[in-house]
């Protein structure tokens, strides 16, 4: 299944008073396991906020460790034009990881965003889903919480 656009999901209880919607990397094509790991990750929400954003890495995400975050969900953040934010994969350790805002307004995260993507095994071609919540830690006001959509190896 392709998608191109933008994609209303269901708001289950998201309490700030916005439909989420799922941002896709142009060309993103899910198989069937993927779309059902994309519905449990949406169902699940623990707090998420708004947008998610549904990415097919790249090689420039991890062979040039550049991470770019559309504008239109840095808007909806409304962080400031650098900063810093927490980075977890799913559930797991929280890591610090610096942005910038390019001159397209892309949120672009810094170098280590490839200790990131070396420590979670992170590669070319997995899906992964960027989910949003805010952050308790002094001096930051955003987490992304990582979560890959590949099927566990049997």
């Amino acid at each position: 299944m392709q998608r191109f656009r933008e994609e209303k999901v269901t708001n289950a209880g998201h309490g700030i008073g916005v439909e989420p919607y799922n941002i896709y990397t142009r060309g993103v094509v899910l198989n069937g396991g993927e779309e059902q790991m994309l519905g449990l990750t949406l169902h699940i929400q623990h707090g998420y906020i708004g947008l998610h954003f549904v990415h097919h890495l790249t090689p420039t995400n991890i062979t040039s460790k550049l991470m770019k975050i559309p504008k239109k969900i840095f808007q909806w953040l409304n962080l400031a034009p650098e900063g810093v934010v927490s980075l977890c994969m799913g559930v797991g350790d929280v890591m610090q990881v610096g942005y910038d805002t390019n001159c397209d307004g892309l949120m672009v995260l810094d170098k280590d965003w490839d200790v990131f993507a070396t420590q979670y095994h992170i590669q070319v071609d997995d899906v992964v889903v960027f989910n949003f919540k805010e952050s308790n830690v002094q001096g930051i006001n955003i987490t992304c919480i990582v979560i890959g959509l590949r099927l566990a190896q049997a």
